[in-house]
């Protein structure tokens, strides 16, 4: 039996604008299925029934109420003829090391394992506040431990007045203040903004000691399935049921080095120029660049087999 698909991302444009190149036939009219519903379809020429079926689910998909299980239906069928037409890498636990080396002759490919929720929104909020989160959370540890002691009918020991909080605070031995919680905060919004990515690791070899192959993506939240918050809360942020990634393979080679520039002042206003967007490019690398082990995917759908 075909596994289900339970979807928490789809991208039905890009997925519309390549079946209709997969399926002959399907015209433009076809892909934008929230136009008016054509009277006649174009005469389809692709593997029988297949485009037909595809076809009819978009043109019954035509006006202002969206039936999003005829959008996972498509969906079925558009992934099953690009695995088909041996046109998708798939990658697992199983073999993610035997396949390092296959990734940049695919357009396409299928990651599955336990993913990796990264809120840009929600952790940068975090560190905002974090201050006032630490100081109320080892206040409310506190005092639930002095009521546990009353209950139990414990002596408990005389408390002196804490002095006013300062700006530092000690987390596991190590002292935070204001200005580095203000700097990270504000490189974490100027770096990544509001993006909301998942990532998938799968080990490379076996053994106490392996390295870890890394697939991300990066996901529009107005095309999530469900709120975010919702997600990571139902999941956790490192969670423990697998999910798979579909979509274009967007970076998968190691870093080239860059050229080093010359030493020099510039001969013309276009050097400078040049000389200016290099020197941000290798900045924006610490927030950008990929790590060697990395594999950037553009993706289409994330989804849970059940």
């Amino acid at each position: 039996m075909k596994a289900i698909k339970s979807f928490i991302y789809l991208d039905e444009y890009k997925m519309y604008s390549i079946s209709s190149q997969i399926f002959e036939g399907l015209t433009e009219h076809i892909v934008n299925y929230k136009v008016e519903e054509e009277k006649e379809m174009e005469k389809q020429k692709g593997e029988e029934g297949s485009g037909r079926i595809l076809g009819d689910i978009i043109r019954k998909e035509s006006g202002t109420h969206e039936k999003k299980f005829l959008h996972d239906y498509s969906y079925t069928l558009f992934e099953d003829k690009l695995i088909k037409d041996n046109k998708v890498l798939l990658i697992d636990h199983k073999n993610a090391y035997n396949h390092l080396d296959d990734i940049d002759a695919h357009s396409f490919i299928k990651v599955t394992g336990k993913a990796v929720f990264n809120d840009i929104i929600a952790i940068t909020k975090t560190i905002n506040g974090f201050k006032d989160f630490y100081k109320n959370f080892t206040y409310v540890q506190s005092f639930s431990s002095a009521a546990e002691n009353v209950i139990e009918n414990k002596n408990l020991p005389k408390t002196k007045s804490k002095n006013k909080q300062t700006e530092h605070l000690m987390i596991d031995g190590v002292e935070v203040d204001d200005k580095f919680l203000k700097s990270l905060a504000f490189l974490l919004d100027y770096g990544y903004k509001d993006q909301f990515q998942i990532q998938i690791l799968l080990p490379l070899g076996e053994g106490e000691i392996i390295q870890s192959s890394r697939y991300s993506a990066l996901l529009k939240r107005e095309l999530l399935q469900e709120n975010e918050d919702m997600l990571i809360k139902k999941f956790s942020r490192y969670s423990e049921k697998n999910f798979t990634i579909f979509g274009m393979v967007a970076q998968c080679k190691k870093k080239s080095v860059k050229p080093v520039l010359k030493d020099l002042p510039p001969n013309n206003m276009t050097e400078a120029i040049m000389n200016l967007l290099a020197g941000l490019s290798n900045m924006e690398d610490s927030f950008i660049a990929k790590s060697d082990n990395e594999v950037i995917i553009d993706p289409i759908s994330v989804y849970r087999e059940l």
